[in-house]
């Protein structure tokens, strides 16, 4: 199974897919456990270090186990516990993280703590008898261009069925659209409306580890969510083919990511009140949305 996708950043902020598949992170095993036999268990990173900022305020991270076979799935432990040490200091104290399922192929476990700095955070992970380690840096930086929590979203105008706006197709999700397209980000920030908006390449990663679940949730929990929020989807390329996905969409630039997928939710006055990166269920979604005010 493939990993969530990453656009590298240039220079001129114009950005490219450097591979369909790249992994959003690594594995250090350093546990024992389980009896003679057992199989190892280790945590794949599903996010982007980069993306992690060390400036004090709370960061999500997302994690799924896997073994020699690849990714947990069935067999995924209800709970992991976890523990962060940082510079000999323990900067995450022993903390039971449920499983997130709901929706999804591959669980996963969302960590969310702060950084005080970018030195190594040592993650300790206790699951089905093993224990385990992965290190992570928090790489983020405040010049970056990474619209985030706190942050007033740009107004971008995005492609609606009516109006392209140069996008073509406007969705790629197939067989059917996402319904997502009959109002502008601009527009909606203009009507001082709350904001869902999802920004993903539903063709070209419409794998259950990442980016297709995502949306497929939202389109899921729509029903839900009250008419006065407005909810978009926006496509990462404008015009994307199966040989060349072309040039990235002007809400790639607004926002600085260089990854997908990602979901804000927006305040009336424009303010991100949250933004999801790279993996989320319909629990953690209606968490997010439960943060609007």
């Amino acid at each position: 199974m493939s990993a969530p996708q990453f656009v590298t950043q240039r220079i001129n902020r114009r950005r490219f897919l450097t591979g369909l598949t790249i992994m959003a992170g690594t594995v250090a095993i350093g546990g024992c456990g389980g009896g003679t036999g057992a199989p190892s268990i280790s945590a794949s990173r599903l996010f982007d270090p980069r993306a992690l900022r060390p400036d004090g305020t709370p960061q999500r991270m997302v994690w799924a186990l896997s073994d020699v076979d690849g990714y947990l799935a069935r067999t995924a432990p209800d709970s992991i516990t976890v523990t962060a040490v940082q510079n000999d200091i323990t900067v995450l104290d022993a903390v039971s993280v449920d499983v997130h399922r709901d929706g999804l192929l591959v669980p996963y476990y969302p960590v969310e703590m702060e950084f005080a700095d970018s030195s190594p955070v040592e993650f300790t992970f206790e699951a089905s008898g093993q224990q385990f380690v992965s290190f992570v840096d928090a790489r983020g930086r405040a010049d970056d261009g990474l619209v985030g929590r706190n942050d007033t979203m740009p107004a971008v105008a995005t492609p609606l069925f009516d109006d392209p706006r140069g996008s073509s197709p406007v969705c790629t999700r197939s067989p059917e659209q996402c319904p997502f397209h009959d109002i502008s980000l601009d527009d909606a920030l203009s009507e001082g409306r709350q904001v869902i908006i999802n920004i993903s390449t539903p063709a070209f990663c419409s794998n259950q580890v990442a980016c297709g679940p995502g949306l497929e949730v939202l389109i899921a929990e729509a029903p839900e969510i009250s008419e006065d929020v407005a909810i978009i989807h926006a496509e990462v390329y404008t015009a994307p083919t199966s040989t060349d996905l072309g040039v990235p969409a002007p809400i790639m630039d607004a926002t600085g990511l260089w990854f997908e997928p990602a979901l804000y939710v927006i305040e009336r006055d424009g303010t991100v009140a949250q933004r999801l990166d790279f993996m989320w269920d319909t629990v953690d979604l209606r968490a997010t949305i439960a943060t609007l005010s």
